[in-house]
């Protein structure tokens, strides 16, 4: 009465989904996504999407982020180019360049550079990297015990 059925089917994982990079995850490599991303570990590389990316407290970055919209509570050291609103939290610190639209910026937030705010000069420099080889390498800090 209820057989399974076996075919196979593809599903793409819709758009609202978030990709998470996981605290004590290395990733060296450059990201490309259509989703939101988060990045609580560490990113050596650049990282770019049509959505909105959230760096954590433990999040780091070193290298540029090219987005709609971004929440930084975390370290980026490079360029930030972000398309509507960029959000520097608290506990913030970002050393580079940054493009945006809009800024928020908290009291306590750390910014090093410069920031040229122009909707149109956001993705006009989006370095291209289609003929890079990609490389990506996923490692697992060691969590020492007590």
């Amino acid at each position: 009465m209820f057989a399974k059925s076996h075919s196979s089917t593809h599903r793409s994982a819709p758009c609202s989904e978030v990709n998470l990079i996981a605290s004590g995850t290395l990733i060296r490599g450059h990201i490309t996504s259509a989703g939101d991303i988060r990045i609580d570990g560490k990113l050596d590389g650049t990282l770019t999407t049509d959505a909105r990316v959230v760096v954590g407290k433990e999040g780091e970055i070193h290298g540029d982020i090219v987005c709609k919209s971004a929440d930084i509570m975390g370290r980026v050291k490079g360029t930030i180019r972000v398309e509507d609103l960029l959000s520097l939290k608290e506990t913030a610190v970002v050393e580079g360049d940054i493009y945006t639209h809009r800024l928020e910026m908290a009291p306590s937030a750390v910014f090093n550079g410069q920031c040229k705010m122009e909707a149109t000069s956001v993705r006009t420099q989006v370095p291209d990297l289609t003929d890079e080889e990609p490389e990506i390498t996923v490692a697992h800090a060691e969590r020492a015990t007590a």
